[in-house]
């Protein structure tokens, strides 16, 4: 089913990033002709790369007309868990603002197929679940509701992933939970953590992208939500000693008892996925954490040039 994009033209958001990266380089393997949309494009000549604000609507629209793509991944984001005011406005463009202007061009356009990245942390109101914890999950949030208004009112071809939290080989924030810790226990230093307690479903990057790839493949499922996830939920602190574990035993992280208000618990649910995309986690948290370290470890003089500053 995913060969079905080979030689499709297929634009993906936020292409430079963590999961953007990893998804262009499958479309390449699979024969997909690859646009990739960033305010700094990387040196990549394996796609062709629009230098694209997506928080502009012009840009966005033209970059659309230029691509004239099959297929739309919108994986840009601004990702915080902050809470205070100030992000309100950058989450609302980045996040909501940015979804409108890219469904309305790609409506416009007759893109086939417009696969939206959603979040765990959207609120779940078939669990009671419905007021969003920061100004990230409120845009994300409202993102997903005008994804459902563009397929129910304008017949528009939306899939919505409501993905979790995805980690893995080159995710270059280095200052994110498996990253950081990960490269703190290669130079020899302690990871300081903030708080351990927060359980989280986490899924391997590799098993995200195969959902995005069968998201736009699959036929007939436009207008609905998926969930990407394992259903297991890992503590924050049980996922940092199994990276110290992996990566130098030796030494042992430390942490403080600090919490963010309002924090929830979410697991995904992914029989959905299963019965209609084909998608199910393969990746074991122990592998997944085996490979990433491994990268990290193959990477390590390129990345940390001087020392990590505590998370």
């Amino acid at each position: 089913m995913i060969e079905g994009l080979s030689g499709k033209r297929v634009m993906i958001s936020g292409a430079s990033g963590f999961i953007g990266s990893t998804l262009s380089s499958r479309l390449v393997e699979i024969g997909a002709h690859v646009t990739g949309l960033s305010r700094t494009p990387p040196s990549d000549n394996r796609i062709d790369w629009i230098t694209c604000d997506v928080t502009d609507e012009k840009s966005v629209r033209n970059a659309v007309c230029q691509a004239k793509p099959n297929v739309i991944y919108h994986l840009a984001s601004e990702v915080t868990g902050a809470r205070s005011r100030e992000w309100i406005a950058p989450c609302f463009h980045a996040n909501l603002a940015s979804t409108v202007y890219m469904m309305t061009a790609a409506a416009d356009a007759g893109v086939e197929r417009f696969v939206q990245m959603g979040s765990q942390e959207e609120p779940d109101s078939s669990k009671g679940d419905v007021i969003p914890t920061s100004p990230y999950a409120a845009a994300k949030w409202a993102a997903s509701a005008y994804a459902r208004m563009f397929h129910n009112l304008y017949g528009f071809g939306v899939v919505h992933l409501r993905v979790f939290m995805v980690y893995g080989p080159g995710q270059m924030d280095l200052k994110k939970l498996i990253p950081y810790c990960t490269l703190e226990c290669l130079a020899g230093r302690r990871p300081q953590i903030g708080f351990g307690t927060r359980r989280v479903d986490w899924v391997y990057v590799d098993d995200v992208v195969r959902g995005l790839l069968l998201s736009g493949t699959v036929p007939g499922v436009e207008g609905k939500t998926f969930e990407i996830g394992t259903s297991k939920l890992t503590s924050l602190r049980e996922v940092v000693e199994r990276v110290v574990r992996t990566a130098n035993p030796a030494i042992t992280a430390e942490f403080s008892k600090e919490g963010r208000a309002m924090e929830i618990e979410y697991s995904a649910d992914y029989s959905q996925s299963e019965a209609l995309l084909g998608w199910r986690p393969s990746v074991t948290m122990d592998e997944g954490i085996q490979r990433t370290v491994d990268w990290y470890s193959a990477n390590f003089v390129r990345l940390i040039p001087k020392p990590l500053a505590s998370a």
